[in-house]
C-alpha cells in the first residue's frame, strides 16, 4: 500500500488556472481607479497651486507670471524677480489647450487674475472646462 498525500497534477493546474482568472478580473478593475487616481490628483494639485499662485502674489505684493506647457506636460509659475514658486509636472494622460484663456497669465498683487476665460482639459476620454472668472480670480472646472 503507498502513501500518496500530494494533490495530481490536473488539480494543481485547475487551481493555478482559476487563480489566474481572479487575478486577470482583478487587472480589469484597476484600470479605471488608476484613471480615476489620475484625475483627482490632477485637478486637485492644479487647484492648489492655483490658490497657493494668488495667495503668493497677495502676501509677497508682487505680480506671479503662469505659463502652462501642454506639449511638456509642465505648468510654473515666476513672481517679478524671476524666482520659481511652482514648477510641476503632470501625466501624460492630461492635455491641457487653450479656449478663450491663454496658457499664460497674471496674478497681480490684489490676487486678481490679468485675463478672463476657459482653458479645456481632456484626461482620456473626458473633457472638462476650467473657468477663470473676471475680477476675484476665482475659478471652477466643470465636465463637458
Amino acid at each position: 500500500m503507498s502513501n500518496q498525500n500530494g494533490f495530481t497534477l490536473i488539480e494543481t493546474i485547475f487551481v493555478l488556472c482559476i487563480f489566474s482568472l481572479i487575478v486577470s478580473f482583478s487587472f480589469l478593475l484597476v484600470r479605471p481607479q488608476m484613471f480615476f487616481l489620475d484625475k483627482h490628483l490632477f485637478f486637485s494639485q492644479f487647484k492648489d497651486d492655483l490658490f497657493y499662485m494668488q495667495q503668493y502674489a497677495i502676501s509677497n505684493q508682487t505680480v506671479v507670471s503662469v505659463n502652462i506647457l501642454p506639449l511638456s506636460h509642465r505648468y510654473y509659475a515666476k513672481d517679478q524677480n524671476g524666482k520659481f514658486i511652482v514648477d510641476r509636472t503632470y501625466s501624460n494622460k492630461v492635455n491641457i489647450r487653450e479656449g478663450s484663456q491663454k496658457l499664460y497669465f497674471r496674478y497681480n498683487t490684489t490676487g486678481n487674475i490679468n485675463t478672463f476665460g476657459t482653458l479645456y482639459i481632456d484626461i482620456l476620454d473626458e473633457t472638462y472646462r476650467f473657468t477663470f472668472y473676471i475680477g476675484k480670480g476665482r475659478f471652477y472646472a466643470v465636465q463637458i
